[in-house]
């Protein structure tokens, strides 16, 4: 209570040069009332915020040069050619699961029926059936001709000159290889030797016929297990000749570093397992060394590894007299026509690399000769990718796969190159055509939106140069020309194979041209106080290589 009465009810002293003047305090149990609210303002009547900046509207108000054109421009007639292009990957990569599992399916049924019976060879239809569906092909422009064929009309030359070459849909060509590995395997069992690329119920391409008998290589080394426990010599020797042939036929191909490559050096370890087996089988009964070590095949085997009735007539194996010629389980020929066929593409393919990499050149050339103001040297340069690209595109024709790789990337920079002059010359946005009048010829729909993402990675570079010299309308129409391009590939919603990476360089360009703006609008207001701590950054950026390019970045390409 003394506590409460000395704090409560007592007179505050004032300490200091104001020490005699005495302060009541306020009584805490007093029962006043709380001062009133201000009234509360009318929602209706408050200040509101602004609108977003809108850079054409600004373009617009100061008599800026821009093309009307450039604030319309729009990408809405490309959405249904992505679109169709995601409904076919999405079904093929669907077609592959089905493919998956009725393969899987054929190959749990030879545990149970002989390779002749009907139940595999309904199975076996089955996998054929959803391999040439119709309704989702590899690429919209192959004919009816390239999807299936029967073997009434089947031969080594029709085969492979109708060979559809177009890449293969998600993970179809994966799948296929599985297919030709199973059905390789089948008539292995019927009639002990490798399948031919033309007795294939469907076009599949030379690299999965390849990718599908190297595998097949692998079920021969566990087949081969399976016989070694019933002590059948016999068909593992036959195994073990087809991974022989084939073996030696692969080792004449030129693999380059791929798939391919990494599967051929598996071959010889399945033919080291499949040695192994038949040594240990030899060493351990001694009746069938002779078989074994001879490595030559019966003169008379034409039976399959899977009929005994002969076995069973005359005894055992090494009963049968051996031939001194080697049965050919391989066909020799149409390897040898696959071969060829390969270093064929394979010239095809340095070709291009090399007329690619001109191309490549050039456009950079052309770009850097834009940012200087030589425009008559940029036209002759971007005259030079034009004929390269007409001179490649009979290959590109014969050999659609080549077309993904070392040419897309020329095409996107010499996409990026004529956009950039279309754009310094005219203040607009070149657009996609596919007629004979297209703005940015020879190049298709993927390679256009890649050439306008890194168009923005110039504009940006032009920026900088006009933001030195403080015209901060050219900066504008350049904020303005990357903000457009950014939501018209936003609003797409699905962009194919790798453009989503140019997203992120996308988004920081307009980011960066959004704060030249900004630090520029000062200029405006301030009677240049801000003029040199705007200038050396940016002078530093225009140094380190993100401006203006001279002569020396020409001779560095």
């Amino acid at each position: 209570w003394r506590f409460i009465r000395r704090h409560t009810l007592r007179p505050r002293r004032i300490c200091g040069p104001h020490r005699n003047l005495v302060v009541p305090h306020q009584n805490m149990s007093s029962n006043k009332s709380p001062a009133p609210a201000p009234p509360k303002a009318d929602p209706s009547s408050s200040p509101r915020p602004e609108p977003p900046l809108y850079f054409f509207s600004i373009l617009s108000a100061s008599g800026s040069k821009a093309s009307p054109s450039l604030a319309t421009f729009s990408l809405k007639d490309l959405y249904p050619e992505f679109r169709a292009s995601d409904e076919r990957r999405e079904k093929a990569l669907s077609r592959g699961r089905l493919i998956d599992s009725q393969v899987n399916t054929t190959r749990s049924l030879l545990s149970q029926h002989l390779p002749q019976s009907s139940e595999i060879r309904s199975s076996l239809a089955a996998v054929y059936e959803l391999v040439t569906d119709d309704s989702n092909p590899s690429r919209p422009n192959e004919t009816e001709a390239e999807t299936e064929k029967t073997p009434e009309n089947m031969d080594i030359t029709s085969t492979t000159s109708s060979q559809s070459r177009h890449p293969r849909e998600g993970s179809l060509q994966w799948k296929y290889e599985d297919v030709v590995s199973l059905h390789a395997y089948l008539h292995f069992l019927s009639h002990g030797t490798l399948i031919r690329l033309s007795d294939l119920n469907f076009n599949f391409q030379d690299e999965e016929y390849l990718g599908g008998v190297i595998s097949f290589c692998h079920d021969l080394s566990r087949y081969a297990v399976g016989r070694a426990i019933l002590r059948d010599a016999t068909s593992i020797e036959m195994a073990r000749d087809v991974t022989t042939q084939l073996l030696r036929c692969l080792l004449k191909f030129d693999f380059r570093n791929g798939p391919l490559r990494k599967k051929y050096d598996s071959v010889k370890w399945a033919l080291k397992r499949l040695e192994t087996i038949l040594y240990e089988l030899v060493v351990t009964e001694g009746k069938t060394a002779s078989v074994a070590l001879n490595g030559n095949a019966d003169a008379k085997s034409d039976v399959s590894p899977m009929d005994t009735s002969k076995d069973d007539a005359e005894g055992s194996p090494s009963d049968h007299k051996r031939s001194k010629v080697e049965i050919e389980r391989v066909s020799m020929a149409e390897m040898e026509q696959i071969r060829q066929r390969m270093e064929h593409r394979d010239a095809l393919r340095e070709k291009v690399i090399k007329r690619c990499r001109d191309s490549q050149k050039a456009a950079k050339q052309a770009i850097f000769a834009l940012h200087r103001g030589d425009v008559k040297r940029s036209e002759k340069l971007l005259s030079q990718c034009e004929d390269i690209a007409k001179e490649l595109t009979p290959i590109i024709e014969e050999e659609p796969k080549l077309r993904y790789g070392s040419f897309t990337n020329s095409l996107e920079e010499y996409a990026e190159a004529k956009l950039f002059a279309i754009w310094l010359g005219e203040k607009r946005l070149g657009k996609f055509q596919t007629n004979g009048d297209a703005e940015v010829p020879f190049v298709n729909a993927e390679e256009y939106v890649g050439g306008l993402c890194d168009l923005t990675g110039e504009v940006g570079r032009y920026a900088v140069h006009r933001g030195t010299k403080r015209d901060i309308d050219e900066v504008k129409l350049c904020l303005a020309t990357n903000t457009q391009i950014l939501s018209e590939i936003k609003s797409m919603g699905y962009l194919p194979r790798g453009l989503w990476k140019k997203m992120d360089q996308l988004k920081r360009s307009v980011e960066n041209l959004e704060h030249m703006v900004y630090e520029l609008s000062f200029l405006q207001g301030s009677n240049g106080e801000m003029r040199e701590r705007i200038a050396a950054p940016m002078m530093g950026d225009l140094n380190s290589g993100d401006g203006d390019c001279d002569e020396k970045e020409d001779d560095r390409y």
